[in-house]
């Protein structure tokens, strides 16, 4: 089969990532150490979501779940103009792709909006046959004409045509996709309310690589996964050439956020250790920062992914301070 060799290359990395999940993780070495540079409490914004556009504007969702701009001090929320008529829908999660935000909704009907940073809609697109019972869609990536989404409640990869509406469910209650090991915050493990270890649910992150060549993906509590997008969009691939594509990336400690850099660098807000670590292609760990804050992290997103010889790169990473949401700037020379 096509994908037969990623099977065995998905073996060779599972054995490389649980080396190295035993390893201990070092410190990263630079001239000027990385530091956190603002911490603002944003009341009004909600957990969970931290996006930026153009490498310079902050975007969160507010606790009514309107879209707002993240500014040093203050959340400025965005009023949305379809047809030249003012709309107010409620989002769930936000992704970007260019100069545009979209959003998702999940009622009164599940739906994706593309709009710009005015307001102006452009795209108002219906999702036809996306959600089961108890479905809760945690993130989504938009790749071309089609738009990639986790449901975390029912776990499953859905595949929706930004033409049509129309989606597709792959690799359903996949192992890949469900949470398998105890969520760990501060070096505890993080237990429900009858006292059994929670895993922090299913598939939590979604991710797509500068060239959208391939998408990540994972819970919470790890591992992370890659996959080719190229196995849901072409017709020619068969279910069990989709799961055999699946390649264990790596097997993260808990986490609260997590971005990734064009050369493929991922950035990630460790919470069972309180840090930001990084992950890149010599596929060696580093911690690059530890911070009491950042076991409470709930979203992280890069500023300026491509800076400039002489430009610190600027990370934001949300955490709860006292029940409150904050929102960490953070430089890294």
């Amino acid at each position: 089969m096509r994908y037969a060799s990623h099977l065995r290359h998905a073996l060779a990395l599972s054995f490389a990532a649980a080396t190295l999940a035993l390893a201990p993780v070092t410190s990263a070495h630079g001239a000027t150490p990385p530091s956190i540079t603002a911490d603002t409490a944003f009341p009004t914004l909600s957990a969970g979501t931290l996006l930026s556009l153009n490498g310079s504007t902050l975007l969160g969702l507010t606790t009514l779940g309107q879209v707002a701009r993240a500014d040093d001090n203050s959340i400025t929320p965005i009023t949305l103009t379809e047809n030249n008529t003012p709309i107010a829908p409620t989002f769930t999660a936000l992704a970007t792709s260019g100069n545009t935000i979209w959003g998702l909704t999940s009622a009164p009907q599940l739906a994706l909006y593309a709009f710009a940073l005015n307001g102006t809609v452009s795209a108002h697109i219906p999702l036809t046959g996306a959600t089961q019972p108890n479905s809760h869609l945690t993130a989504f990536q938009i790749h071309g004409t089609t738009a990639f989404l986790v449901d975390e409640g029912r776990p499953a990869l859905i595949v929706a045509s930004l033409q049509t509406g129309h989606t597709q469910r792959f690799l359903t209650a996949d192992a890949s996709l469900i949470g398998r090991k105890a969520l760990k915050k501060n070096g505890q493990i993080q237990r429900n309310t009858q006292g059994v270890p929670s895993t922090g649910g299913n598939v939590r992150f979604l991710l797509q690589n500068h060239t959208q060549q391939w998408l990540f993906y994972g819970p919470a509590c790890g591992p992370l996964y890659r996959i080719d997008p190229n196995l849901f969009t072409d017709p020619n691939f068969t279910p069990v050439e989709q799961v055999e594509g699946i390649t264990e990336w790596w097997k993260p400690p808990s986490l609260g956020g997590i971005a990734l850099l064009p050369d493929e660098t991922f950035l990630m807000a460790d919470i069972d250790h309180g840090a930001l670590i990084a992950f890149g292609p010599s596929r060696l760990p580093s911690t690059l920062l530890t911070d009491p804050r950042l076991t409470y992290a709930t979203a992280m997103t890069v500023l300026n992914p491509a800076p400039q010889h002489s430009t610190a790169l600027k990370i934001a990473v949300q955490t709860i301070e006292n029940g409150v949401p904050h929102i960490l700037r953070i430089a890294l020379p």
